[in-house]
């Protein structure tokens, strides 16, 4: 069926001012088709065409010839199987976590992360780069106050929580809580967050307790850390940090990042003791 021709017009005339400013892009052949080296993709240590990579994972479904290449549904509606299920143990043992969750893209692991775990009278405080799908995230949330502090600056997230502290009484008397969410490494910019240093001034402005310390290692999953375990390892920060994003789109070459279908996870730790 062809699309009215009205609807036509009107879509080409929405396009124009994109034309315009060369915002219109095409699909183009990979890069090695064309001759050239690729820098701008997520493959940073080129995993993803890797001949070692390839013949792993052909051992490994080897090793497993029952295994379902489809769930058929939801994790909630019979959509869990064995192997995804020691999948994620065995993830949050090599990332020194208690649990570990296994969503279908890293975008949707923030947005299921902030999107759901903030509640009622909490409040949401986040660095002012922080990624789109976190702030996709934030929309959707219950929190009661969402505030940006300044880029890497664990004064700036310092003077905010103090004004929280005062705009809300309970998060002030702990009986509500403060979600923080940084990145490690941020993918603009390519800057390392002095995340020692954002979670002692968090815990500093909130010593009741009351903070839920979150962590994209979008950029960092399988560049710093033991074996690539990320900067929450690398630090020794793993027990400070309530939930850790990894996913398998960036280094790890399984997909193209975001917004793509890779498989992700996600890796949560309790909050640190409350006073």
């Amino acid at each position: 069926m062809a699309l009215p021709s009205a609807y036509r017009e009107n879509l080409e005339a929405a396009l124009d001012p994109s034309r315009q400013k060369g915002q219109v892009f095409k699909l183009t052949a990979p890069a090695d088709e064309l001759g050239c080296v690729d820098f701008g993709s997520n493959n940073t240590l080129s995993l993803g065409g890797s001949a070692a990579t390839r013949e792993e994972f052909l051992r490994e479904l080897a090793r497993n010839p029952n295994f379902a290449i489809g769930t058929g549904g939801s994790r909630l509606l019979g959509g869990t199987t064995r192997y995804i299920d020691e999948l994620e143990r065995d993830l949050a043992h090599f990332y020194n976590a208690d649990e570990g969750l296994i969503l279908p893209s890293g975008y949707e692991g923030n947005v299921a992360i902030h999107a759901t775990l903030p509640q009622t009278g909490d409040a949401i405080i986040h660095d002012a780069k922080i990624h789109a799908s976190t702030r996709d995230g934030m929309r959707s949330s219950k929190a009661h106050i969402i505030r940006p502090f300044a880029h890497n600056d664990p004064q700036s997230l310092y003077d905010v929580l103090e004004e929280v502290k005062l705009l809300e009484p309970a998060i002030a008397d702990g009986l509500n809580t403060v979600f923080v969410t940084i990145e490690s490494i941020y993918s603009m910019d390519g800057d390392v967050a002095p995340v020692a240093e954002i979670v002692n001034e968090a815990k500093r402005a909130l010593p009741k307790g009351n903070l839920v310390m979150i962590l994209d290692e979008a950029h960092s999953h399988g560049i710093v850390g033991p074996s690539g375990a990320g900067l929450a390892c690398q630090l020794g920060l793993e027990h400070e940090i309530a939930v850790r994003l990894h996913t398998f789109g960036k280094a790890i070459g399984g997909g193209g990042g975001r917004l793509s279908i890779p498989t992700h996870f996600m890796l949560q730790q309790p909050p640190t003791n409350q006073s």
